[in-house]
């Protein structure tokens, strides 16, 4: 059976990367990630990483209008030096759900997980964890990463981190509304976590108003008829599916909006693109063309001026 499938995309010294488009974010897409570290006297490692502060965990809350079933995460990371030196360290990524009152990750493990070791790692490009069972979800989740108690393990080999848009890409409304929009472990023992607000909890100089680059990966229910919502972008599943030498992408806008189509094969290469042009608020549906691809699985992705969309498309 095939499916379709959907993948939810300062301080101090900085590197950067341009993301790729083929997410779903709770960021506008095509922005420049970054991976800030601290740099002040004592201190060591990335913002969202391993850190002098022994940050164990890092995550992103995602809302979706529709129950999803969520089978793994797409992240992109760093490394101190750019490279590996101990490819064996495990990093373990989790899906949580949200605690309705605190708006905190819910529970003391996670509802499932995947461990990725870094030499399998795509360092400043997009990495693919799956998780070992899909898990319907319904509303809101989260995302982490886990680096485990590195602050008595100690660690031997390089610091990991993890990219996430500049600073000022969540907005104040965001912040205002969204509490825990992403979060942080902070250092403890015992079976309780310790979740604090990456923003208002920040350990860095200023706060860091940003989403982090770690993005799920959702299947539709009903592919046909399934759909996701992402900033004013609803997005349905494309017919038909498996696709012959055309696709269709039906889409609906809050307001009207600036859309830009792009077909991407599964290394991140741009085959082809529609450029950006204007739609009115309201129902569309845009057509694509594969003719003269081979078989195989593509990505469609729609930018917004509020988001990206990802879509993989199968084709006979």
């Amino acid at each position: 059976m095939k499916h379709l499938f959907l993948l939810l995309g300062l301080c101090g010294c900085v590197s950067q990367l341009r993301a790729n488009n083929d997410t779903l974010k709770n960021h506008a897409g095509g922005v420049i990630l970054e991976a800030g570290r601290y740099t002040g006297p004592g201190e060591w490692g990335f913002v969202a990483g391993h850190n002098s502060e022994e940050q164990q965990q890092f995550g992103e809350k995602y809302y979706i209008e529709d129950a999803v079933k969520v089978s793994g995460v797409v992240a992109y990371l760093a490394t101190s030096t750019g490279t590996v030196t101990d490819p064996g360290l495990q990093i373990t990524f989790r899906l949580w759900g949200e605690d309705p009152i605190s708006g905190r990750p819910s529970g003391t493990s996670g509802l499932q997980s995947g461990v990725l070791e870094l030499g399998n790692a795509n360092l400043g490009d997009a990495t693919v964890i799956m998780f070992a069972n899909k898990v319907r979800m319904e509303d809101a989740f989260f995302v982490t990463m886990d680096l485990g108690d590195y602050g008595h393990d100690g660690l031997d080999g390089d610091t990991v981190g993890l990219y996430y848009a500049p600073h000022g890409s969540r907005s104040a409304a965001d912040i205002a509304n969204v509490p825990y929009r992403n979060v942080y472990q902070a250092h403890g023992h015992g079976s309780s976590i310790d979740w604090k607000d990456f923003y208002a909890d920040h350990t860095t100089a200023a706060p860091v108003a940003t989403h982090l680059a770690l993005y799920p990966i959702v299947e539709m229910e009903n592919v046909g008829i399934g759909s996701v919502t992402q900033n004013g972008l609803r997005v349905m599943a494309p017919y038909p599916h498996p696709a012959g030498d055309e696709v269709s992408i039906p889409f609906y806008l809050n307001n009207r909006s600036a859309v830009e189509f792009r077909l991407m094969d599964m290394s991140g290469r741009t085959i082809r693109v529609i450029p950006q042009q204007a739609f009115d608020a309201g129902s569309h549906a845009q057509k694509v063309s594969l003719e003269g691809l081979g078989a195989g699985t593509y990505v469609l992705s729609l930018v917004s001026e509020a988001g990206a969309v990802g879509i993989k498309v199968n084709k006979l």
